[in-house]
Order: structure tokens, then sequence, then C-alpha cells
């Protein structure tokens, strides 16, 4: 009987711990999933307020003048929370930075973003923002002269597909090293500067030599004058410029005072002065003329005379005031052209000065002065 009981305590002990287990096991696979949910929920509000305080920034430093580091921090938020906001503060930073390309093309994002979602406004702003810096866009077309199979073209390290090459994609200014290579050919390298004002500028790959004939040819140049490949990987892009300037010369010219524009000028300088005097002097007896007798029936016979002298006085003053203003006017008229009507004439060995336009290997440009005293 003892060893029955025994055996019941036994088995009952080990159904408890069997449940207890199966329970922990239960509560464990709900309870790890339901982990992960919360863990997911607690992390995504602190992505989107790290993007917030990162945008919040990148306005700041914006308004400070900070562009470079406004950039930064927008470039930094829209990675975490792609905000159209967002978008469209980094493209007005970039275009700030001279990023016109760059600009452009965010701008135009935020525009088709901004319309599909019903926001007109915005819409219409970006598309205004994206067609301002088309003029000032600059762009780069590389062209292949023999596009074989296998020929890589890349551009600041990243490779131009296909489609693009013969086609004139804009980009932003700065330095670019395009680079074209093909298995069993000699890499073909050739850097140019974009500049900031809108330029177009063409790149021609030729066709990629043998990689054994190029190191002859390098050895040949280590000897002698430099090959025709050498000189080709030296040639610098063709730049076609959409404002070009033309050179401009500047040669002073003189014009002599004959007889006939003197005399003009002196005969309207007194028209004008005698049309100043009657003037001044019809101001005063209509003045006068108006300050006497005011109430007519109480006038004196001499209060009416002198009334009405002043009154013919300041109506002659006008006449006389109307024909000096235009005899002066007119022989002015008449002095210029008179002036300008012979032609000026350029005196032999003077001096004689030029300004030709002048473009750095910067790719800025300027005005140099040159000529003979």
């Amino acid at each position: 009987m003892p060893n029955s009981l025994s055996t019941n305590a036994r088995q009952a002990r080990a159904s408890r711990l069997r449940s207890i287990l199966a329970f922990n096991v239960f509560s464990a696979c709900v309870a790890i999933p339901a982990f992960a949910v919360s863990t997911a929920r607690a992390e995504a509000p602190s992505s989107y307020a790290r993007a917030q305080d990162l945008f919040s920034e990148g306005r700041r430093l914006s308004g400070e003048g900070r562009h470079a580091e406004a950039c930064e921090r927008f470039e930094r938020s829209l990675r975490l929370e792609a905000g159209i906001g967002t978008k469209f503060n980094l493209a007005d930073c970039w275009e700030k930075l001279g990023k016109t390309a760059s600009a452009r093309s965010l701008f135009a994002d935020v525009a088709a973003a901004a319309e599909s979602s019903g926001q007109d406004a915005r819409a219409r702003v970006a598309r205004e923002r994206a067609e301002a810096l088309e003029p000032r866009l600059s762009k780069l077309t590389i062209s292949v002269e023999s596009a074989s199979p296998k020929l890589r073209v890349v551009r600041n390290g990243e490779a131009v597909q296909r489609e693009s090459w013969g086609t004139a994609i804009a980009v932003d200014p700065g330095s670019y090293e395009v680079r074209a290579s093909a298995p069993g050919k000699a890499d073909w390298v050739v850097r140019t500067e974009v500049p900031a004002r809108a330029a177009e500028i063409v790149l021609s790959v030729p066709p990629l030599s043998d990689a054994g004939a190029q190191a002859a040819e390098t050895e040949s140049c280590e000897a002698g004058p430099s090959s025709p490949h050498a000189t080709a990987q030296r040639a610098r892009p063709a730049v076609k410029r959409r404002a070009s300037l033309a050179p401009t010369s500047v040669a002073p010219a003189r014009r002599s005072w004959g007889p006939v524009p003197v005399a003009l000028a002196a005969l309207s300088a007194g028209g004008l002065a005698a049309g100043t005097l009657f003037a001044l002097k019809y101001r005063s007896n209509n003045a006068e003329a108006k300050s006497i007798c005011e109430d007519e029936p109480t006038c004196s016979e001499a209060q009416i005379e002198r009334h009405r002298e002043l009154t013919d006085n300041a109506h002659a003053a006008r006449t006389g005031a109307f024909v000096g203003f235009g005899v002066g006017a007119a022989a002015l008229v008449g002095a210029a052209v008179s002036y300008f009507a012979v032609p000026a004439t350029r005196p032999e060995g003077g001096r004689r000065i030029s300004a030709v336009p002048v473009y750095l290997p910067s790719g800025s440009y300027g005005f140099a002065a040159q000529g003979a005293f």
C-alpha cells in the first residue's frame, strides 16, 4: 500500500512539472514576437524624431548661411524619413551651393510628388524653381567613336549607361574624370572642369589602342617627342559656351565742333534763357494782378487801370516764354544733329585700345586690354 501511494505521488508531481514546462514554453513563444513588435514600435518614433531634429537643424544652419552643413543635415534627415518638405529644402540648399543640376532634378521630383498627393501650390512652386534653373545648367556629352560590346565608360567612378552615350546630360559644376576601358585595351582618361556658368562640354572617346601598343608608345615618349596617342590623351575637351564673347575693339574717335553746331548751341542757350526770364515775368505780373482789386464793385479807376496793365504784361510775357523755349529747344536739336552728322575721324597713330576675353584653366574668365598709346 505505501509503495502504491508513493508511485501515485511521483506521477502527479511529474504531471505538474510537464504542465509548468509547457506553459513556460508557450509564454516564451508568445512573448518573443510581442517583444519584437513592441521594440519596432518603440524604434519607429525615435527614427522619425531624429529626422525631425536633423531637418530643424538644417533649417537653422541654412538661415545662418552655412549651406554646406545645412545640406548635410537635410541629406541625413531624408535618409531617415523621405518627406516632401525635406526634399524641397535640400533642393534649395543645393541650389545655393551651385549644384544646379542636382537641385533642378530634385525640384522636379518634389513637383511630381506634391502633385500626386494633391499639394498643388507646392507642386507649382517646385516646378517654377526647376524651370528657373534650366538656363543655368551645364551639360556634358560623352560620345564614343567605336562602341565595342565590352567597352565601359565611367564618370567620376560611376558607370555611364550606353543609352546616354552621345546625349547631353546636365551635370553640377566641378571637376570630372571620364575613363574608358575594355579588356586587352589601354585605358583612355581625360579630366575636365565644368564651369559654374552655362556651358556645353563634349568629350569624344577615340578607339582604344591595344595594351601592348600603348606600352611601346609610352617608351617612345620617354625617348623622344610625344606620340599621337599621348597627344590625344592630353587634348582638351571641346567646350561650347552658349554666350560666346567675341573680341571687342575700342578706339576713341574725335568729333570736331564746326561753326554751325556752335551757332545753334549758342542760339539754344539764348532761347532757353529768354524763355526762363519771360516765364518769371509772367508769374510775377499775374500774381500782382490777382492781388489788386479783388472786390470789383469797390475798385477805383486807378486800380482797374493797373490791373489791366499787369494782365497785358503777363499775357505778353507768357507768349515770350513760349517763343523762347521753342526756339531754344529747336536750336538744341539742330546743334545735336549737325554735330553727330559729321563722321567721327580716328587720327593715324593715335590711341588704340582693344579688349580681348581671356578664359582661365580654372573655368573663370575676364578681359585683357591691349593697344598702343
